[in-house]
C-alpha cells in the first residue's frame, strides 16, 4: 500500500510539535525545581505557610455518667497550698514574699484548711529550723477548692 506524502508531512509536523512542548514543558520544571521560585514567589515559604496552622482547640474534660445518666465523674480543678518560708525569696521585694510570722499566718489559714492553727504553726516553724525554702501541709494543703482558693486570694 503506497502512503500519501501529505500523511509523512503532518506526522512530522505532529512529532515537532510534541517534541518542542515535551522540552518546553521539562525545561520549566527543571527550572522551577534548580530555583525553587515561580514568578518571584518562594516555593519553600509558600509550602510552609500552607502547610503550618497554629491553633487552640478550647476542650473540657468529659464526664463520666452511669447507665442511669448520674453522673460518676467529673474534671473538678483542685489546689494545693504551701508556704514558703526563706527569707532569700523575698529578696528584692519591698514587701516581704515568705512567712516571717509562722503564728499569725497559721492564724490566716487555719479556718480555710479546717485546721488547728498550732498545727500550721508547728510545720511552718519546723520547715524554718530545718532551714528548708518550703513546706507543704500534707494532706491538709490538698484539694483545696476554687471557691477556697478565691477566699485566700
Amino acid at each position: 500500500m503506497k502512503k500519501n506524502k501529505m500523511t509523512n508531512i503532518m506526522a512530522g509536523v505532529l512529532i515537532i510539535i510534541f517534541t518542542v512542548m515535551f522540552v518546553g514543558v521539562t525545561g520549566r520544571f527543571l527550572y522551577i525545581q534548580a530555583s525553587g521560585n515561580v514568578d518571584g514567589v518562594s516555593l519553600k515559604k509558600w509550602a510552609d505557610k500552607q502547610r503550618t496552622a497554629s491553633y487552640s482547640i478550647p476542650a473540657e474534660r468529659g464526664k463520666i455518667f452511669d447507665s442511669n445518666g448520674m453522673t460518676l465523674a467529673y474534671d473538678k480543678p483542685t489546689f494545693r497550698i504551701f508556704a514558703i518560708v526563706d527569707g532569700k525569696y523575698s529578696t528584692n521585694s519591698k514587701e516581704p514574699m515568705h512567712v516571717t510570722d509562722p503564728e499569725k499566718t497559721a492564724e490566716q489559714l487555719a479556718p480555710l484548711l479546717r485546721t488547728d492553727k498550732n498545727k500550721l504553726a508547728d510545720i511552718m516553724q519546723k520547715g524554718i529550723d530545718d532551714g528548708r525554702s518550703q513546706v507543704e501541709f500534707g494532706k491538709l494543703g490538698k484539694g483545696i477548692s476554687q471557691k477556697n482558693k478565691r477566699k485566700d486570694q
